[in-house]
């Protein structure tokens, strides 16, 4: 990871520093600009306010040869706590590490991507989205096909929904059963009997907070913000005991985890023969010795009781957590941190340490021109199962599978919310003050938290509590009603509400609906719309067919027709039908029953004895035409009149539609018949 990198992930949710920001943006300095040391060894300080204005700042590495707990002391002094300020310092050349404003160390560069996956918002979804069209052109399909293996939540709006359908209320629930008591001839107070002499019992009612569809997705959301782990590839291979995965690749070079084993009865006999020649003395600073191993065993042994190693061993094990020790084998000047734990049936201590190899030394290696040692005969193998012709080429696809190119732009797993028909339901009463969380700011949170009211923040802390939530970073400027409470701490608690940046919330709407509450223009500009239009040229229901007495006609033939017609009857297009409003071949019941009686019901009653009706016949041979109603398309005696559909079909001219249909397909283009202006009867 370079300097490029940690620039782009920060660019992704912050600003760049200017003399107009201060939270929610970053500065790049040098090592040295944290302090300057003279000859005489003192710290003096920078008063630079330009960087410690800024929340991030990025701390390159330059040729000083100072110790790294030196830089970390003076930004321990000089960070503002306050403001939250993050410290990203590059330890050696293209090795990052991430410091908070006390001085405590959040991790290294895995931990610095996970940070910046956190803060980005997947931005090929768009956060609100309304799909709205006529009646059957596939607004539900076309979200299921963009959702598909994503985790979704769905809800349907009507006349009746409000805030509590949509956000959850406390709702009745039995609980267990009690005795019934009541009182003796005496006036005491007795358990009830029945005739039998078995206690009566009832029930008691509880009432518990029961979660809707939005309070179940916004929980969802903010515990996959908390749980987010990066989904790339690791590599892994082993070199004796010890195993080997490859965390990143880039021109330069790769980084590699290191995990090995000491086994208890390996430490019990190499510790029983030391101690019996008197060549052990507890180490104090940093642990050496002939190996890896022993250097770490004398840590162990350290933590263990000489008179009962059984007994020591438990108890260490029991302790042992994510202890680090610095180790330096004997003979050499040089050193590594190794991290402790244990393994899962307590028979080992393992210790596990980050290196790198340079790209340089295993390309030699692999060319012949240098011999390889274990770690580097595990790369060289990887790099040889590809099968390609040169080490370029084997690099470049090791770089491919471990995904190291791809880090910074990994993002947290989306959570939908949709909702079908937004517009049947009250959206002011269903969305309540949730009307505010709308408003989403360039890094997708929402800009205006908003208070919970108690039996909310009930039910999110009971979910969230636990969660690893860190986005104090969300909202600039942000400070909670609760003395040294973060932004973080508001979410888990639930006293605020605030829309992460994961949770997604489409929509659908029927422009044919006759919505009982129309959207206000304030609702309606916090969310993109997207028409999703009739398709004509869709190959799955171009096949469609319309059954009558046996005779077949094409759905598009018809459609292309009618929605002519319903466009000049009406006016708009809203109440055309889409290429879906059927789901596949219909017969004449199921198209009377779906297609005719949306047609009259919604088109042509209204316009009954107008021109714009075309629920129409021809009566005779002279094409004289003649009016009907949808009652005229029943038998007296039951069943569908299938001759007065037929002629129905011969008016629109469907039958001829049908045939240039066929010739379009030999590559005639087809002009389709404007409607005839028909004249009142």
């Amino acid at each position: 990871m370079d300097l490029h990198d940690i620039k782009l992930g920060l660019e992704q949710f912050v600003e760049k520093y200017d003399s107009q920001t201060h939270i929610g943006s970053y500065k790049v300095i040098s090592r040295e600009s944290l302090y300057n040391l003279r000859k005489e060894k003192k710290t003096i300080t920078r008063a630079n306010v330009l960087w410690k204005m800024a929340e991030y700042v990025v701390a390159t590495y330059d040729t000083s040869s100072s110790n790294i707990n030196d830089y970390i002391n003076e930004w321990k002094r000089v960070a503002s706590s306050a403001n939250n300020q993050y410290l990203l310092l590059e330890v050696n050349q293209s090795q990052w590490e991430m410091y908070d404003a006390q001085g405590q160390k959040l991790g290294g560069e895995r931990e610095i991507i996970e940070f910046f996956s956190k803060m980005k918002a997947d931005s090929s979804y768009p956060l609100q989205q309304i799909f709205y069209g006529a009646p059957g052109t596939g607004k539900s399909y076309e979200i299921n096909e963009r959702t598909k293996g994503k985790d979704v939540i769905r809800t349907t709006f009507h006349p009746d929904s409000d805030y509590s359908t949509f956000v959850g209320c406390y709702k009745p629930k039995m609980g267990d059963s009690k005795p019934l008591y009541g009182f003796d001839s005496k006036g005491n107070t007795v358990t009830a009997m029945d005739s039998k002499g078995e206690v009566v019992e009832e029930q008691k009612i509880k009432y518990k907070f029961v979660k809707q569809a939005f309070l179940k997705a916004y929980i969802e959301a903010w515990k996959k913000m908390g749980s987010h782990t990066l989904s790339t590839r690791n590599i892994s291979f082993s070199v004796g005991t010890a195993k080997y995965t490859i965390l990143s690749v880039d021109d330069k070079g790769l980084q590699q985890s290191k995990t090995d084993q000491i086994n208890k009865n390996i430490v019990e006999r190499v510790w029983k023969k030391l101690w019996e020649s008197g060549g052990f003395v507890i180490p104090k600073g940093k642990m050496s010795g002939e190996s890896v191993q022993q250097a770490i065993s004398k840590w162990i042994y350290d933590k263990i009781k000489k008179d009962n190693f059984t007994e020591g061993w438990e108890k260490l094990t029991e302790q042992l957590k994510e202890n680090e020790i610095e180790v330096s084998k004997d003979g050499t000047k040089s050193s590594k941190k190794y991290t402790l734990s244990k393994s899962q049936n307590n028979d080992s201590v393992l210790f596990s340490a980050d290196s790198g190899n340079t790209k340089d030394r295993i390309q030699k290696c692999y060319e012949g021109y240098d011999e390889a040692n274990g770690v580097e005969k595990g790369i060289i193998d990887i790099l040889n199962n590809y099968g390609v012709e040169n080490f370029d080429n084997a690099w470049k696809k090791l770089r491919e599978e471990v995904g190291n190119s791809n880090l910074i732009g990994d993002t947290v797993a989306p959570q939908f919310l949709i909702i079908e028909e937004i517009n049947r339901g009250n959206c002011a009463q269903i969305f309540g003050d949730l009307f505010q969380l709308l408003d989403r700011q360039d890094n997708g949170f929402s800009e205006y938290p908003i208070v919970a009211d108690t039996d909310l923040q009930e039910a999110i802390a009971e979910e969230l509590q636990d969660a690893d939530i860190k986005v104090n970073w969300a909202v600039k400027n942000y400070k909670s009603c609760v003395d040294g409470v973060t932004l973080s701490d508001d979410i888990k608690a639930g006293r605020i509400l605030l829309l992460p940046n994961n949770l997604f919330i489409w929509a659908t709407m029927n422009t044919s609906d006759q919505s009982l509450f129309p959207m206000d223009s304030a609702f309606k500009r916090r969310w993109d719309w997207e028409c999703i239009p009739i398709d004509y040229g869709n190959k799955k229901s171009e096949t469609f067919t319309i059954t009558i007495n046996g005779k077949k006609y094409n759905w598009h033939a018809f459609l292309k027709v009618v929605n002519k017609r319903i466009l000049a009857a009406t006016g708009s297009d809203d109440k055309q039908m889409g290429n879906f409003f059927i789901k596949g071949d219909v017969d004449e019941k199921q198209f009377v029953n779906k297609v005719m009686f949306y047609l009259w019901n919604d088109v042509c009653k209204e316009e009954y004895d107008t021109n714009n009706n075309f629920f129409r016949y021809y009566k005779d041979s002279e094409k004289k035409e003649e009016q009907f109603t949808f009652n005229k398309l029943f038998k007296d005696g039951g069943g569908i009149d299938t001759v007065t559909l037929d002629k129905f079909m011969l008016y629109l001219k469907v039958d001829e539609e049908e045939a240039k249909m066929k010739k379009s397909e030999s590559g005639v283009v087809v002009e389709l018949p404007a409607p005839e202006v028909v004249p009142e009867s």
